[in-house]
């Protein structure tokens, strides 16, 4: 059996912000019961505005299609699997993407038990390279998601036509890791690493990050969803500025701690909790050199007395023990209360420094 089918001129258009042609084409050969598809889509060039994809080759095949067993609703049918390839170039720069999706029904009358996914990507476009599988298992509770997503950028050429007047260098990689958690819930662990990013915008001091890493694990992501998530900098400079910073973020999105340290030309020291209709700061210091702004080499900051605590609800906030000594010298506090019904709020600054 062989069937043959192709079209003529598919999305043409010729207008000032977009033009361009394709043709598809779809074959159908093997028994009648078993075909083998594939869907072809050739693009020679179709342009928007500036951005232009030429020599553009889409690729759509499946393996042989068991129909029979289909029809029988038979549980041992082999899985359904499409094989996608796209070649071609985006702005001049090489793209390419292959990867298989996959389903497979494990029911013999319901898709209560239905399993699919992507596996064997392989993604190149924009300097962007991605590699991994994935699948999903969907029954009657919460779907569970399997698998590992990596991805890394260290070539930021392609990308410059997206983000005009600025400069990015440096290699950025990231991992996704996805597995089942408890009582049918789900398990993900994000990492990204910036060894030697920069960004340089014009007319503005350039940014510049160093030994960047960022941590983001959830677990029970349908139940208690608890989080770890931190973040490492060595270095994060902007013009003769530089900072190093560590950051962590922990709890249930009910019961979250925030703990934040930097070092360097910006020193700060911030502990706060968040609990629905509160937040508790226990530590808050803040002190940058003045030099920068006024030329003078003074230090500038703050410096909380005590815990605080803000809590606040649907109509009404209720400020408590803010107070703050500022540098180089002064002080200021803020308590009280602010509802629609009532105003009783005090804010009182003195002996600042002005200087």
């Amino acid at each position: 059996f062989r069937a043959h089918a192709k079209t003529g001129a598919l999305l043409k258009t010729s207008g000032e912000k977009e033009k361009g042609e394709a043709q598809l084409s779809l074959d159908l050969t093997g028994p009648l019961l078993a075909p083998k598809l594939s869907l072809a889509l050739a693009l020679d060039q179709y342009q928007v505005s500036d951005q232009t994809l030429s020599d553009c080759a889409i690729s759509l095949q499946s393996r042989s299609l068991d129909l029979e067993r289909l029809l029988r609703a038979e549980t041992q049918t082999p899985p359904l699997q499409l094989d996608l390839d796209v070649h071609g170039k985006f702005n001049g720069e090489p793209l390419s993407t292959s990867l298989a999706l996959w389903a497979e029904l494990a029911s013999e009358t319901s898709f209560e038990d239905l399993s699919l996914g992507i596996k064997n990507l392989d993604l190149k476009a924009l300097g962007l390279e991605a590699k991994g599988d994935v699948s999903a298992r969907l029954d009657q509770g919460n779907p569970q998601l399997t698998g590992t997503l990596s991805a890394a950028i260290s070539d930021w050429h392609a990308l410059a036509a997206f983000v005009p007047d600025q400069q990015l260098s440096g290699t950025v990689t990231s991992s996704l890791t996805l597995a089942p958690g408890s009582h049918g819930s789900q398990d993900l662990d994000l990492r990204i690493d910036a060894p030697n990013f920069s960004l340089v915008q014009a007319k503005a001091e350039p940014l510049r990050l160093e030994q960047i890493h960022v941590k983001v694990a959830l677990a029970d992501l349908f139940a208690q969803r608890k989080l770890l998530a931190t973040l490492a900098a060595g270095s994060l400079a902007l013009g003769p500025q530089k900072t190093s910073l560590n950051a962590e973020l922990s709890g249930t999105a009910d019961n979250l701690a925030l703990n934040l340290k930097s070092r360097g030309d910006l020193r700060s020291d911030l502990a706060l909790h968040y609990a629905p209709g509160k937040v508790e700061i226990s530590r808050l210091q803040l002190a940058a050199n003045a030099k920068a702004f006024t030329g003078k080499d003074a230090l500038l900051g703050v410096n909380l007395k005590q815990s605080a605590s803000v809590a606040f609800g649907a109509n009404a906030v209720n400020v408590s023990g803010l107070d703050l000594a500022l540098l180089p010298k002064g002080q200021l506090s803020a308590r009280g209360s602010l509802a629609p019904e009532k105003y009783a709020f005090q804010l009182a600054l003195k002996d600042l420094d002005l200087e």
